[in-house]
């Protein structure tokens, strides 16, 4: 596990774009990568300021794959701070108009929140390289 001390001066090194929002997802829940890309909007609850973790992304020699948390621990609920509700608010917005922009409509409730453009996962390799 990493420790942060200075979590203000990780933010503002953070690149706005497509890492922004995973990595607050996982500074501010402590959600493993995994689980974060295999997030879709239908857990995310911004009103109620909580989201439920079940399943986890996972990157085999077939593919990827989404799989059952480790144990019963692993499915839990996450209650966000409002920094992040802020930061999912504006994800969602953004992910909206760029949706309308390229005539792809609304997200169906069980959208991933970060998704290729044809809305299949995206695969770990890509994120933890930026």
């Amino acid at each position: 596990m990493v420790i942060v001390k200075d979590v203000p001066g990780l933010i503002a090194k953070l690149p706005q774009g497509p890492i922004y929002a995973p990595a607050m997802i996982a500074l501010f829940t402590g959600m493993r990568l995994g689980e974060v890309l295999a997030l879709r909007w239908s857990r995310v609850d911004i009103e109620g300021k909580k989201l439920t973790v079940v399943e986890a992304l996972e990157e085999t020699g077939q593919g990827l794959r989404f799989k059952a948390p480790k144990s019963r621990a692993g499915r839990r609920i996450i209650t966000l701070p409002d920094i992040l509700v802020t930061v999912l608010r504006d994800y969602r917005r953004e992910q909206l108009e760029t949706r309308l922009r390229l005539g792809m409509g609304k997200l169906p409730d069980d959208a991933l929140l970060f998704s290729t453009l044809d809305g299949g996962p995206v695969r770990t390799g890509v994120v933890s390289k930026r």
